[in-house]
């Protein structure tokens, strides 16, 4: 097994930085980047969810059936799906938290537990 500190890893995470440093986007394309970058994070936190890993367990398994054309375009449609389905999810989650003003809570909090430890522990 390649540890994550092994020189190849290394090498493929430059060339890979490289690689996409110098990929011109489209304005388009560059507004709906801008957008799904902070969902993905939220994507990333439901599919490593344990309640997700119950909800689906091997329910993939009989696709092992398929032929196996079949089965990369039935993988691949589902993972879009699951993909498109989080990206849902999340974005709900994003909108409830503006509506709600979440960010502006939780600084103010941060406020208020920065001057009570300036004040006590200083």
């Amino acid at each position: 097994m390649i540890q994550y500190t092994s020189p190849t890893i290394l090498v493929a995470a430059i060339s890979l930085l490289i690689f996409f440093s110098q990929i011109k986007i489209k304005n388009r394309i560059k507004k709906i980047i801008i957008v799904m970058t902070p969902l993905t994070f939220g994507i990333y936190l439901i599919h490593t969810n344990h309640l997700v890993y119950q909800l689906f367990g091997n329910r993939f398994m009989p696709l092992t059936n398929l032929h196996p054309l079949s089965f990369a375009i039935v993988v691949v449609g589902i993972a879009i799906g699951i993909f498109l389905g989080c990206l849902c999810i999340e974005y709900m989650r994003y909108l409830m938290f503006q509506l709600l003003h979440i960010r502006e809570k939780c600084n103010q909090l941060e406020n208020k537990f920065r001057q009570y430890l300036e004040r006590y522990i200083h």
